[in-house]
């Protein structure tokens, strides 16, 4: 039986390792012997991938170095059952699974960049210099595909798009989003804008701040949602008593319940400067939330503008202000918005489409020389 290991940083809260739990779920279900293997520490969402009978194997390379790591590792992979196909995500695991690859401890490895290409970073050349340890290289977004070719200097025939996929059953609308909204204490009628995001500088969430702000004088009851955690959180939190109006913007912190926040707002706001396809956006979208995010790497392919939200230019208070007050005003549009995205996600961002894709290619890997 063939080993499909995917190999992560490590297994904390984001959107990159909460799809990364997703596919190798469904990779179980579907009788692969699957692990996931963590470069780093193993993370908050190892425990739940242990309950679904999914092993998590750190190598702990902060703790012991790149060497003993690396070895570590092809020690490890010398005691899975053969053949193993590496699936890496991003920088640091496509290192060592790309060495491991060329020295023989695995039988094919497939690369997924998720993320944006801001700017030249030195890693983008040693996917040419490594190409002889990946069998394919993949993006999420079009958008990402375009990028990585002109940044690396692959040929863009040898990079795929896969975009991501979620659980589209799971992430639905509410059946009764009154019995949601007061479980978490919002009142019926109230105006929520919710934003999904690591605070982070690339997200760019002071420009949402200050747009809320400018909502705020015309929905005084108005209210925004910021779920997550991050280095920016401080600053964040300064920046929303010195606008005024803090408190109507609530800090949720990391949560495990994005689901039931998700069905309680109204509107999703994403204000990132650089994107791949957000795990996020898509979430939002299939629990039937219109979006108002920045005209930015792989969100036009999600938002679908104008059935499922508008776009706006990175850096804009005002136009984000104006975008989310014409879908707050307007509650029959609202709907319809929502409707248009929830009908987009399920038909291009379903789980079993993603799954099917990295499929076809762990298929190919296993019988295929390297690029």
């Amino acid at each position: 039986m063939t080993t499909i290991i995917q190999c992560v940083n490590n297994l904390d809260l984001g959107g990159l390792e909460r799809m990364v739990l997703s596919l190798a779920c469904q990779l179980k279900t579907r009788g692969y012997q699957i692990s996931i293997c963590c470069i780093e520490n193993r993370g908050t969402l190892a425990a739940e991938a242990e309950q679904s009978g999914i092993p998590v194997h750190a190598i702990d390379m902060e703790r012991h170095g790149k060497w003993v790591g690396f070895r570590n590792l092809r020690r490890w992979l010398s005691s899975q059952p053969q053949p193993v196909i590496l699936h890496s995500h991003n920088f640091k695991p496509f290192y060592y699974a790309a060495l491991a690859k060329i020295t023989g401890a695995a039988t094919g490895h497939i690369h997924t960049r998720h993320g944006a290409f801001i700017r030249h970073h030195r890693a983008t050349w040693r996917y040419r210099l490594l190409r002889r340890g990946i069998n394919r290289i993949i993006t999420v977004s079009e958008d990402g595909r375009r990028e990585l070719s002109r940044m690396s200097g692959l040929p863009i025939e040898q990079i795929s798009a896969i975009p991501n996929g979620i659980e589209t059953d799971f992430f639905a609308p509410a059946t009764d989003r009154v019995q949601i909204r007061t479980a978490l204490g919002v009142p019926v009628n109230e105006k929520v804008i919710i934003v999904v995001a690591r605070l982070a500088p690339e997200k760019d969430l002071g420009t949402l701040l200050r747009a809320f702000s400018i909502v705020q004088r015309q929905l005084p009851a108005a209210t925004l949602w910021i779920v997550g955690d991050g280095p920016e959180r401080e600053r964040l939190t300064a920046l929303s008593h010195e606008l005024g109006g803090a408190s109507q913007i609530r800090f949720w912190g990391a949560r495990s319940d994005i689901r039931n926040l998700l069905q309680a707002a109204d509107v999703f706001a994403l204000t990132s400067l650089s994107e791949g396809l957000s795990i996020a956006l898509i979430e939002a979208a299939a629990c039937g939330l219109p979006i108002v995010a920045t005209n930015v790497g792989g969100n036009p392919q999600i938002v679908n503008a104008p059935l499922g939200g508008q776009l706006v230019e990175p850096r804009n208070p005002e136009a984000l202000a104006a975008a989310l007050l014409a879908i707050l005003n307007d509650d029959t549009g609202r709907q319809v918005l929502g409707k248009a995205a929830r009908q987009h996600a399920v038909e291009k961002f379903s789980i079993r489409q993603m799954v099917d894709g990295y499929l076809n290619l762990y298929q190919q890997a296993c019988g295929e020389r390297p690029l």
